[in-house]
């Protein structure tokens, strides 16, 4: 019972007991009072009856007798009058009629029995004597009860019924009263809530009562301790992040986080082709020996700000791989694409050398860029890269070359699209399932990846038409086919198991969209628990004000929300406390570096230890041997997923 309650049947209580000792102190008294005042009127009765009969001028005349005694008896209201000898024997004239003996009922009408009962008046019996030559006889007089009892119930009723409003108004008031008094509680309950959930609310408004006010400022010191403590390991693995993977002059990447990360961009299963553009400041040498290094700094600062700018794309690859050269991988896209936007590059030079007082003479850039196969070993690659380089080096100062590998995605993109559509309208897209599990073998969640059936029934991996989906910007028909064949499964599903559906930023983004997803959700009622949402972080972390309510929104209707690609970004993590994602899954580099790499191996313990002060589940992917899943196992990293647990499989109809 909560303690508001408790009070208020404290304070009712004692109500009850207030009434029961006023109802018995007015009943004692009044029935005293009454009892008294019957005794009086009974005495002052039978003396003058008694008077009465004895100016009866025939003591032997019994009629007038009897009617006088009967005028005094319908005159009043008495239980009894009786006209008795000595010994209490009524008397009676010659014909041995009583001559005086008149009673009244004892029932009284309007009176309820248990009351009655309850409330027991016994009114005095008066008694006047009467001599009759050498006889003595008594008149004997009862008032009756029933008035006193009348007069009683009645006091009764006014005094409960006066009390029955005034304990009402008195319940309110103390209810209230107690509430108001009590309200600093539900704020320090909602407080303590809010840092276990790693929130840290402050009570600026201290309560009056001394007592409370003592308690929420303690309470309040502790959340800004709480606070200043979780900034600070929030910090140090924004810390180790930033020492680990960032170039500290340009905020990129460094060549040790593209070693982590190409590889695994590479061999993504579920990218078929990307393109890679390397970019290389010549001069710098003697840039900086002219300049001095803190002006070559900034020029390289700011070349790659305009990299950064130009080739925006999501779960994109930006790195410094050296002093002079940068590089940025595009998974998904054709080569030939990154030609305009190269070209803004090599456009924006003039105002990068104007800015710092400098011309083409001191330093100038070449830009070669190709395409990428999956699995294409990294030599062949760079190889490439080097070929083109050469050659734009040979067309002069600020030029670019496209090494081409005649990639039939941006030859055949109409083909492509005359296939989604076809795809779409037969019903051709299906689902294939891999399961993350935890480390004693309990599943965890299944992650939906889509695949595409052609018209002679192979299927294709993602890898093979996502390309031509970006490039035809039709992401959000994919997602509202996948969302569609995901909903039609889990009402099928009896295992009620959890399966995470991969969301593009323009699905996340879009009104039209958000609302069909929303009305899908419902759709679902309770099995939308069944459903998660992963988003890449980028997505997030670059757009975090329009994320986070849509995000939080999803979650209030049960949806789960999880992080994808964790790690590819040099993002911070301070975000994660607003944003509390159910889980996040690290990028698939991790499971390459956790055997070796010390650096990774420091940053992936504090990181492990703040997602489990958040509460936020921490999933490693692209798990391929029991010697990754053990080092893992090792930080209490325990859900993994990847081939070495099951590999993408049909979903089960």
């Amino acid at each position: 019972m909560s303690l508001k309650k408790q009070m208020v049947l404290f304070i009712t209580s004692l109500l009850m007991i207030l009434l029961i000792g006023t109802f018995l102190l007015n009943v004692n008294h009044t029935r005293t009072f009454l009892q008294d005042q019957a005794g009086d009127y009974a005495t002052k009765t039978a003396t003058q009856l008694g008077l009465s009969l004895r100016s009866v001028k025939d003591q032997s005349d019994s009629v007038t007798m009897r009617l006088l005694c009967e005028s005094y008896f319908r005159g009043g209201y008495y239980q009894f009058i009786h006209f008795v000898d000595m010994e209490g024997k009524p008397l009676t004239d010659e014909k041995g009629e009583k001559i005086c003996y008149f009673n009244s009922s004892t029932s009284i009408e309007g009176i309820p029995d248990f009351f009655i009962k309850l409330v027991s008046i016994e009114t005095p019996i008066a008694e006047a004597s009467l001599q009759r030559g050498w006889l003595v006889d008594k008149v004997r007089v009862q008032q009756h009860p029933g008035l006193a009892y009348v007069q009683l119930w009645d006091s009764t009723l006014q005094l409960f019924y006066w009390f029955v409003f005034a304990a009402i108004i008195a319940v309110l008031v103390a209810w209230y009263a107690i509430k108001y008094m009590l309200s600093p509680l539900r704020k320090l309950e909602d407080q303590a809530r809010a840092i276990i959930d790693k929130e840290y609310i402050i009570q600026d408004n201290l309560p009056v009562t001394t007592e409370f006010k003592q308690v929420v400022s303690a309470i309040n010191g502790m959340v800004v301790k709480l606070k200043s403590i979780f900034e600070r390991d929030a910090k140090m693995v924004e810390k180790l992040q930033r020492i680990a993977y960032e170039d500290k002059v340009t905020g990129l990447s460094n060549r040790h986080h593209f070693d982590m990360l190409f590889p695994a961009l590479v061999d993504n299963e579920d990218i078929d082709i990307g393109a890679v553009a390397l970019f290389r400041i010549h001069n710098l040498k003697e840039f900086n020996d002219k300049y001095g290094y803190l002006h070559g700094d900034k020029l390289v600062a700011l070349i790659s700000h305009e990299i950064t700018q130009s080739l925006k794309y999501p779960n994109s690859l930006n790195a410094r791989m050296n002093g002079s050269e940068l590089i940025v991988v595009v998974p998904n896209l054709a080569g030939t694409l990154l030609t305009d936007r190269l070209n803004k590059v090599i456009d924006r030079m003039d105002e990068v050398v104007n800015e710092l007082g400098t011309s083409f003479e001191d330093t100038w850039i070449n830009i070669a860029y190709c395409d990428y196969q999956q699995k294409q070993p990294r030599g062949q690659i760079m190889g490439n890269l080097d070929f083109a380089m050469d050659q734009a080096e040979r067309l002069g100062k600020n030029k670019h070359f496209y090494y081409s590998t005649n990639n039939a995605m941006a030859q055949d993109i109409n083909a492509w699209n005359q296939q989604i559509d076809e795809a779409l309208e037969h019903g051709r897209f299906t689902l294939f399932e891999q399961t993350a599990f935890e480390y004693n073998g309990t599943r965890h969640s299944a992650e939906l990846f889509v695949r595409l059936r052609d018209a002679q029934g192979t299927i294709l991996s993602a890898g093979s038409f996502m390309p031509a989906v970006e490039q035809l910007n039709r992401q959000m028909d994919i997602d509202r086919e996948v969302i569609s064949l995901a909903t039609q499964h889990i009402f099928d599903d009896k295992l009620h198991g959890l399966y995470s559906i991969n969301i593009s930023a323009q699905s996340l983004f879009d009104n039209h969209q958000r609302h069909w997803i929303n009305e899908q959700i419902r759709r679902l009622g309770k099995r939308a628990q069944q459903i998660a949402f992963e988003i890449p972080e980028s997505v997030v972390a670059d757009n975090l004000e329009m994320a986070l309510p849509i995000l939080q929104a999803y979650q209030a209707a049960g949806v789960k929300i999880g992080l994808d690609h964790f790690g590819s970004r040099l993002s911070g993590v301070q975000y994660l406390c607003d944003l509390k994602p159910d889980y996040i899954k690290l990028n698939a580099s991790f499971a390459r570096a956790i055997r070796e790499d010390e650096i990774t191996q420091d940053y992936l313990g504090r990181l492990c230890e703040l997602t489990r002060d958040l509460s936020i589940t921490l999933i490693a992917m692209a798990v391929e041997d029991p010697e990754q899943q053990e080092a893992f196992h090792n930080f209490n990293l325990d859900i993994c997923q990847g081939s070495l647990l099951e590999a993408p499989k049909p979903l089960k109809e």
